[in-house]
């Protein structure tokens, strides 16, 4: 966080926690459980540093994303089905969260995609689509712009070498996919 914080999550009684890492006084400043969820992956901090926004998989076994407030402890559930949500990332404005999931069309034969969870309105829509796999998006400091690391198929099926690709998300306006371009390497 902006504030000097670091998250991450580790095991602690058979489930995972959330701990709050203050790294100027070189300690746990506190530690989070969550009695409904059995994993917590991915932790990423709100821009004004109340909230983190992680994937948790809940004790049916089904991975969603979350956001729990620190003042209140109140852990909003995001999603809720039978996909696989993964990577949160906060807009820099905090209106919306980027992440990684297989609930697309190609998703069945184990592709990713990256998405947009509208924090206020609770909708989904997509950035990225087709039998990828996309995963692990970064927001540009505007907003304008998502950074992610992407898989294609090669000619023999198998999934090839990653590359870092770059979905300009002003072609969103009305549209639902945004353009996308490799990385020069």
């Amino acid at each position: 966080s902006r504030q000097g914080l670091l998250a991450f999550a580790t095991q602690s009684g058979g489930r995972d926690v959330l701990h709050v890492y203050d790294l100027n006084a070189r300690r746990i400043r506190q530690t989070y459980g969550f009695d409904s969820l059995a994993a917590v992956y991915s932790p990423s901090w709100s821009p004004d540093g109340t909230k983190i926004a992680f994937s948790g998989i809940g004790l049916s076994g089904f991975s969603d994303l979350y956001v729990f407030t620190l003042a209140t402890g109140a852990l909003d559930r995001l999603t809720d089905d039978p996909y696989d949500d993964r990577d949160p990332a906060w807009r820099p404005d905090g209106s919306a969260l980027a992440f990684a999931s297989d609930r697309g069309p190609d998703g069945e034969s184990g592709a990713t995609n990256v998405f947009l969870f509208d924090l206020r309105s609770r909708t989904i829509r997509p950035v990225t689509s087709g039998p990828n796999h996309d995963q692990t998006p970064e927001w540009s400091p505007d907003g304008r712009r998502l950074v992610f690391v992407s898989a294609r198929r090669d000619s023999t099926g198998a999934f090839g070498a990653h590359d870092l690709w770059v979905a300009d998300l002003s072609a969103l306006g009305g549209a639902s996919m945004a353009s996308t371009q490799r990385s020069k390497s």
